[in-house]
């Protein structure tokens, strides 16, 4: 009889050893966040592999050489391999995804993620599911699930940076150039560096002789509106802190003091800038903002040679409602 327990005993001590470290997976750990980001741009992140080094925190900060991709990286088998790592997708619904994790020898680890929207489409909840051989399982729960909560806060802070997301740092302030002295021109864009030359000689030497604070050094702005494919629209300007009368094509731009502008920062070669642009209109998008003014282009540096002109700040502006 005492034989029997012990045989029973140690069928029961092998049944739970199995079920620990070779039962099919069928235990999930269970997070989710909320990102203020669009369902559409939150579904691109969680089933394209190529972003998940973004986030993912194995992945993140890695150089980028040691990531091997398939060729496409969003159908079904597609895959990431990273080192011992391997993340291949076996699912891709609208918005959800499953991938498969397999790191070296252990057990397989399966990452099931949806996306839900709010009911106004700013913001999306990912409800995370990793599922994972039973001793992981008891291991994530007595670590709380540290590495998940760590994926989800890294993709929130991503998504919600614009620097990171867009990157460019993009903000909203309030209006501080309230009344701008401007000057417009037609011109063919093959001569729009002379033409705003020459322009902003002429507001300066305008405000000059009327005694306005401005010099060599005032912030410029400018406006570019394409005429055709040869010619263009160029509006330059400098703020000031009052009018003087009209002249010829010298007039005033006023925006109310309590408007709101959506303003991004660039540095480098002018050719660069527009990467600016459409990333701030892609965040307008994104956003659900509109704009109710043309933008301006505000240079916070005075290039004096070629050389200079590679290393400009600017900031651009757009007035938004």
């Amino acid at each position: 009889m005492k034989r029997k327990s012990v045989i029973i005993a140690l069928i029961a001590v092998i049944i739970i050893l199995y079920l620990l470290f070779f039962a099919p997976v069928d235990f999930g750990v269970r997070r989710q966040i909320t990102i203020s980001a669009a369902i559409t741009d939150v579904v691109k992140e969680i089933t394209d592999l190529h972003n998940w080094p973004h986030w993912k925190t194995e992945l993140k900060g890695q150089d980028t050489a040691l990531f091997e991709f398939s060729a496409t990286p969003t159908n079904i088998n597609s895959f990431l391999r990273f080192r011992d790592n391997q993340y291949t997708i076996l699912k891709d619904n609208t918005a959800s995804v499953t991938i498969r994790e397999n790191t070296g020898n252990a057990n397989p680890v399966y990452h099931t993620l949806f996306a839900i929207p709010d009911s106004f489409g700013t913001a999306t909840t990912i409800r995370w599911i990793k599922s994972v051989p039973p001793i992981m399982w008891i291991k994530e729960k007595l670590n709380s699930s540290a590495g998940l909560e760590a994926d989800l806060n890294n993709l929130k802070t991503f998504m919600e940076t614009p620097n990171l997301y867009y990157g460019y740092l993009i903000e909203k302030r309030g209006v501080i150039d309230s009344l701008v002295m401007t000057e417009k021109i037609i011109t063919l864009k093959k001569n729009q560096t002379s033409a705003i030359i020459k322009l902003y000689r002429d507001i300066i030497e305008y405000a000059s002789m009327n005694n306005f604070n401005v010099n060599a050094s005032s912030p410029r702005m400018a406006n570019y509106y394409e005429i055709n494919k040869d010619s263009v629209q160029i509006m330059a300007g400098i703020p000031v802190d009052k009018k003087a009368p009209e002249k010829s094509n010298i007039s005033y731009l006023e925006m109310p003091s309590h408007g709101k502008m959506l303003v991004g920062h660039y540095e480098g070669d002018y050719a660069g800038l527009k990467k600016l642009y459409h990333a701030m209109d892609k965040y307008l998008i994104d956003k659900h903002l509109h704009t109710i003014a043309s933008p301006y282009e505000k240079y916070l540096t005075n290039p004096k040679s070629s050389d200079d002109s590679l290393h400009m700040k600017i900031e651009l502006w757009y007035p938004i409602l």
